[in-house]
């Protein structure tokens, strides 16, 4: 039962999303904010470390504490899954959701008074997020997109101002995650509309949500355009391959008419996600 209720409470915590962010974090400092050859030395700044796992408890902690408040409707979109996580009941769900924040407040107290308070606030708005934020018409959406980049800015602030191509590339994931975050309402439509959550596609309809997202997705080439002449030539062919899949994106989008088809889409969205992380290999400013 133990391990159960551990890999029940793991499923909570979205741990391949977790790893995912560590990862994007941990590219962004040894091989776009220092130099890579100097990866060594990177990898033993202990300060460096701290700030990733702050986040990652913090995050962690983040989506304990919306799977808690998204239990109703999580019963009607995914039953199954919601029945296996709720080995971990709501109480023990509170307290990791209070350890993993305080082991993460911990954590960047030790590097700086000002990564603590950054943390902090990150805390704050991942609960206000799950508690106001996220019944929002669109607002949600934008909310959910801006929180998924916030611990980069935890890499930028270490290392001080990253520059201009490196803001304008969390912006495009900003986008993409903005976009992702309308299709993910689209496939839980039917738990969206019984538990009263104003969502995008609960309140327009799936054929308005699919031309808000390609709407959204335009926004991926006019920033494309902005950065590519800053761009060494690995990272701009990566980011002509990333917009022909926004391209096909776009028109699945367009074309979705149901939540499966809006799956469809989900999955061409997360592969540019992981793209665009991976992508961080090539990065140089």
């Amino acid at each position: 039962m133990y391990v159960l209720k551990t890999i029940a409470l793991l499923s909570q915590v979205r741990w391949y999303n977790i790893l995912l962010l560590a990862t994007a974090q941990y590219l962004t400092g040894v091989f776009v904010m220092n130099a890579p050859h100097q990866w060594k030395h990177t990898l033993l700044d202990g300060s460096l470390h701290l700030v990733v796992f702050a986040s990652l408890f913090v995050i962690a902690g983040g989506f304990i504490i919306n799977n808690f408040y998204d239990r109703e409707k999580d019963i009607i979109n995914r039953p199954q899954q919601t029945v296996f996580e709720r080995l971990v009941s709501k109480g023990t769900g509170l307290n990791f959701y209070i350890t993993f924040n305080l082991i993460g407040f911990l954590l960047a107290y030790i590097v700086s008074w000002r990564a603590l308070l950054f943390y902090a606030a990150y805390a704050f708005g991942l609960w206000f997020y799950s508690h106001k934020l996220k019944k929002i018409t669109l607002l949600g959406n934008l909310a959910a997109s801006a929180l998924s980049v916030i611990p980069f800015f935890g890499i930028f602030f270490y290392y001080d101002y990253p520059g201009l191509q490196l803001v304008l590339y969390v912006a495009m994931m900003v986008v993409v995650l903005f976009a992702r975050e309308m299709v993910k309402d689209a496939t839980g439509i039917k738990g969206d509309v019984l538990a009263g959550y104003h969502t995008v596609p609960a309140t327009v309809g799936l054929r308005r949500t699919g031309q808000m997202v390609a709407l959204s997705l335009l926004v991926v080439p006019l920033l494309s355009v902005v950065m590519l002449p800053g761009l060494n030539e690995p990272v701009q062919l990566l980011l002509v391959v990333a917009n022909i899949m926004v391209g096909i994106t776009l028109i699945g989008a367009l074309i979705a008419r149901s939540p499966m088809g809006f799956q469809r889409v989900n999955l061409l969205l997360k592969v540019i996600v992981i793209g665009g992380v991976l992508s961080l290999l090539f990065f140089r400013l």
